[in-house]
């Protein structure tokens, strides 16, 4: 009983415009290039999409981590920097070409200068646009220049 009851509601805050959480809200019709017709505005879903409605749901979303993330996503977000690695085993000929995604790390900009080094880990090659990156007590891996603190 309780489950059809909850099913029920979530049925008409959906029929109605409106959503609890970060699911996305029926979309009233395709809009072309982000415009909504003349009286709807355009909100925002927790997943990154939006869709026209004359009211938007208020709701927060949960913070989805770093580690999670594409490097198209990564490099999309403030609090979030990408990771690379180059293990040299590419035959391409520009600085920097080998280095490959490795990951998403917290952080909105890299640590470049190293601090005490407290691991057993090779210092990883990085060239071109790249530097190390470091956390702190060991590195990271190679981190873009442009992602640096200051």
């Amino acid at each position: 009983m309780l489950r059809e009851s909850s099913m029920t509601l979530a049925l008409l805050a959906v029929a109605a415009g409106f959503a609890s959480g970060c699911g996305s809200v029926l979309d009233p019709g395709s809009q072309s290039a982000g415009q909504c017709p003349s009286g709807l505005i355009r909100c925002g879903t927790c997943e990154g999409g939006s869709y026209c409605s004359n009211a938007c749901p208020l709701y927060s979303c949960p913070r989805i981590d770093c580690a999670s993330q594409t490097m198209e996503r990564c490099d999309l977000r403030t609090d979030c920097h990408s990771v690379f690695i180059d293990k040299q085993d590419c035959m391409c000929n520009g600085a920097g070409c080998c280095a490959r995604f490795l990951r998403c790390a917290e952080g909105g900009v890299a640590k470049c200068s190293p601090g005490t080094i407290a691991c057993d880990v090779v210092e990883p090659h990085c060239e071109g646009e790249y530097v190390v990156g470091y956390t702190d007590a060991c590195y990271e891996g190679c981190v873009r220049m442009t992602e640096c603190a200051p």
